[in-house]
């Protein structure tokens, strides 16, 4: 599904995309690790960071279209649903009418079928499931704890988050690296 995501990116760079799934699920980690992968720097908004509809409008015009030596950019938009009716309306404004040029604006959400957010459902949309056990475990063999962690305790704490990489994370860090608790969650 990534690769569709990336090609999608490639293809289409100047428009909007969502993409939705269960919480903890990957979403969000996933789109900001393809923003390097495409050269592109990410820059993320989500529901507790939004201030007033203009400043969002401002927000989304300056990051959306600015160009930097440092390269092309592409805009995350995390939690869709937490957003208030007015930013709703700036976010499905900035979806319309999009030029060559204007970086990707990748909107996320857990549930794109709720009726506050029907109109973006004309967007190109990518579902993500909760992953496989043995997804988890491999993501998690990839984080600085689970490196050493032995084979049945790691299945065990990936069993108990339920295909939740979040609750995963949270869960190596509690139990088996607990010095790591003040270091950011994904």
């Amino acid at each position: 599904m990534w690769q569709e995501v990336a090609n999608h990116l490639v293809r289409r760079p100047h428009e909007a995309l969502m993409l939705s799934g269960p919480t903890g699920c990957g979403k969000t980690h996933g789109i900001g690790l393809l923003g390097p992968h495409l050269h592109r720097d990410v820059y993320e908004l989500n529901a507790t960071s939004t201030g007033s509809s203009e400043q969002l409008k401002i927000w989304l015009r300056e990051v959306g279209t600015a160009k930097t030596l440092l390269g092309e950019r592409m805009i995350i938009v995390d939690d869709i649903e937490g957003l208030d009716e007015r930013l709703l309306d700036v976010l499905l404004q900035a979806t319309k009418g999009r030029a060559e040029g204007m970086a990707p604006l990748i909107l996320v959400c857990v549930d794109p079928w709720i009726e506050r957010l029907r109109a973006f459902r004309a967007l190109t949309r990518y579902q993500l499931r909760r992953p496989r056990l043995q997804t988890m475990i491999d993501w998690a063999r990839h984080d600085g704890c689970a490196r050493a962690v032995a084979d049945a305790v790691l299945r065990h704490h990936a069993l108990r988050a339920e295909g939740d990489l979040r609750q995963l994370k949270m869960r190596l860090k509690v139990r088996l690296c607990p010095s790591t608790l003040d270091s950011t969650l994904d």
